[in-house]
């Protein structure tokens, strides 16, 4: 079993800011959270010389007139066939050429502006510190939420903007899953019922947002009873269950779907370069800004960008970019972190989401599926601005404490004696058999379904570094942070071949890459966890425990090596690949000097019996051939 933890961050904007930039191009740029803004805008596009007006109010958002000229609609829309052009080839284009846009952050903001504008007729480039989705974009609840929560607000405040903002989200989420069924679909959502009146206000609630999607309902909500509820969502708690009610809402792969724009918009003719770094703007004589100067972090070659268009798109740096055109402005942004756990997959149906729409304080929190795993957020704190935000106890006891309100009490006793306050703590999940992942190639992970071959093409979808590929292209940091530490080796092998870097890139993306599963997704506690583990084991279990490890020992040298491991599983005809080998004895080793001596040994019994960790895989194997008396599972219940 294992646990994830990843923290999103945001900004709230309290001003929206007009940035108006020089010749016929006057763009509105608004970066925000729950704030809705229309206004209407005439762009002169440089690549066709015909006007566009461009409505964006309403549900008419999207529409334009080209005038005089329709013909021009086709080459708009003219897409690059073929491969893709490479990242040199887009740097290229970059240096030398001048651009009627220019887009700062790669994002889901970033990305759909490129995407628009450069189907409009402008010529776009677009510029990404880090990877393509690397911040917020990739870390979010995994939702294309239409908005139910904030269709409160606009019933009981009569808040027209509120109401204009649901309107327009659900148009949006219906676009979206319409457009890109592979990357999102609708998905049902559980709202449990503990008490006898909240049947019709809740109701009532869900129905308008029914109503309020008009010709774009997914699906029409529905109220199921107890015994209907139970056998859909089997953990829920019995206790004092009224019912529940059904609605549902869109789901997607939040970094794919963010990639995918970015290569669209490539592929109708944007120049979009990730790892490149915004160092200043460019000024004309008037002081309006009128491009960028930039570097490429990977190489540090420098460059002017000339654009008449800056957009600002970068989420929570929105204020740092602003900084650089006027030294004196006001910040308008109060950077906000969630975080995000990710549980085993049996916490929740494979098909069904859950929502707590009233936490103990004011929140809502989802539970939802996602790539057969579960995730459960989020919170919503104040935080200083960082590149690399890390969870912290309180909000990960929050989710927690939160979700077991709704799960039966075997259950709830798992979440709080598993995780609790050693959240970071867990194993890693059980074997997961190949007859669940029918595929074809060769695994990264024998747990999970990656292959080689989609890191070969996750560098030709622009991937530059290992974290690109084990977070945005393959999400296995997510979903698994164990299983992405074991397969960074292969990783940077393969991109290695692919990107000719030498044994020094090689070692510095393999420690760039450890950093960042344990930092930014939340196993910098995995072997301080079990290295602090007190020592719990009775007289007679500390006695089995020396047992099992002498018998691994067969030279009695004081430690297990990894031929003492081969030697054992051979003698139990067990058939066991070398890798998983070097795993087994990597979990337990703390001291990481290739062997395991006798603390270390006590540490991983004492850690699985007073439920530090939940699961180990040596342990495991070990009981398989003779069971002792100290159980690999967690004492306490749980499933």
């Amino acid at each position: 079993m294992c646990v994830c933890v990843y923290v999103c961050m945001y900004v709230c904007v309290y001003v929206c800011v007009y940035v108006c930039v020089c010749l016929c191009v006057c763009v509105c740029v608004c970066s925000c959270k729950c704030v809705c803004v229309n206004f209407r805008i005439y762009v002169q596009a440089s690549t066709s010389f015909s006007l566009l007006k461009i409505d964006l109010n309403g549900s008419t958002r999207f529409r334009t007139v080209l005038a005089d000229n329709s013909d021009i609609h086709g080459q708009l829309n003219k897409r690059i066939s073929g491969q893709l052009p490479t990242r040199k080839d887009l740097i290229s284009s970059l240096k030398s050429d001048k651009f009627d846009v220019l887009v700062i952050g790669g994002g889901a903001t970033g990305a759909g502006v490129a995407l628009d504008a450069q189907t409009r007729g402008l010529k776009t480039a677009l510029v990404e510190l880090d990877d393509f989705s690397s911040g917020t974009s990739s870390r979010s609840t995994k939702l294309i939420h239409g908005g139910v929560r904030y269709l409160q607000a606009a019933i009981f405040g009569l808040d027209i903007e509120q109401y204009r903002m649901v309107k327009e989200a659900l148009f949006e989420r219906a676009n979206l899953i319409h457009c890109a069924p592979h990357l999102s679909y609708p998905l049902p959502i559980m709202l449990p019922i503990y008490k006898l009146w909240q049947v019709p206000y809740y109701w009532l609630g869900i129905k308008a947002y029914d109503i309020v999607s008009g010709g774009r309902v997914l699906k029409k909500s529905y109220y199921i009873n107890k015994t209907q509820a139970l056998e859909l969502f089997p953990m829920l708690k019995k206790e004092s269950l009224v019912g529940a009610l059904m609605y549902y809402d869109g789901q997607h792969n939040d970094s794919r779907m963010n990639i995918a724009i970015i290569l669209s918009a490539i592929r109708h003719g944007a120049k979009a370069v990730n790892h490149v770094k915004v160092s200043k703007l460019l000024k004309n004589t008037e002081g309006i800004v009128c491009g960028a100067h930039v570097t490429d972090t990977l190489t540090g070659e420098e460059w002017d960008v000339e654009a008449k268009a800056v957009v600002n798109a970068t989420g929570p740096f929105t204020d740092s970019i602003r900084l650089m055109a006027d030294p004196d402005t006001t910040p308008i942004c109060q950077p906000s972190a969630g975080v995000h756990i990710v549980l085993p997959g049996y916490y929740s149906p494979s098909s069904t989401g859950l929502l707590d729409p009233s936490t103990s304080d004011g929140r809502v929190i989802f539970f939802l599926p996602w790539q057969r795993m579960t995730v459960a957020g989020t919170t919503d704190a104040p935080v200083s601005l960082t590149f690399h935000p890390s969870p912290n106890d309180v909000d990960i006891e929050f989710i927690l404490r939160e979700i077991r309100n709704y799960l039966s009490s075997d259950v709830a006793r798992h979440l709080a004696s598993t995780y609790g306050d050693k959240a970071f703590a867990v194993a890693r999940m059980s074997k997961i058999t190949g007859k669940r992942w029918p595929i074809i190639g060769h695994r990264l992970h024998s747990e999970f379904p990656y292959i080689e071959a989609e890191v070969e093409y996750a560098v030709k979808e622009y991937a530059c570094t290992a974290i690109d590929v084990i977070a945005r292209r393959l999400r296995l940091a997510f979903l698994n942070t164990y299983a992405a530490y074991e397969v960074l080796d292969k990783v940077v092998d393969i991109m290695g071949k692919e990107l000719n870097w030498s044994a020094a890139e090689k070692k510095n993306q393999l420690n760039m890459a450890r950093e960042f599963i344990e930092v930014e997704m939340g196993q910098n506690a995995r072997e301080h966890s079990l290295s602090t583990v007190p020592l719990s084991l009775t007289a007679e279990e500390m006695q089995a425990a020396r047992e099992r490890f002498r018998t691994l020992d067969k030279e009695n040298k004081g430690h297990i090596t990894l031929n003492d491991l081969r030697r054992h599983f051979q003698k139990h005809d067990s058939k066991i690949d070398e890798s998983l080998l070097h795993e087994l004895l990597n979990e337990v080793d703390l001291n990481k000097n290739g062997e395991i001596d006798l603390n270390e040994f006590f540490q991983l019994y004492s850690g699985l019996k007073g439920g530090q960790i939940a699961q180990n895989r040596l342990a495991r194997y070990l009981d398989e051939f003779e069971p002792m008396p100290v159980s690999v599972l967690r004492s306490g219940g749980g499933i």
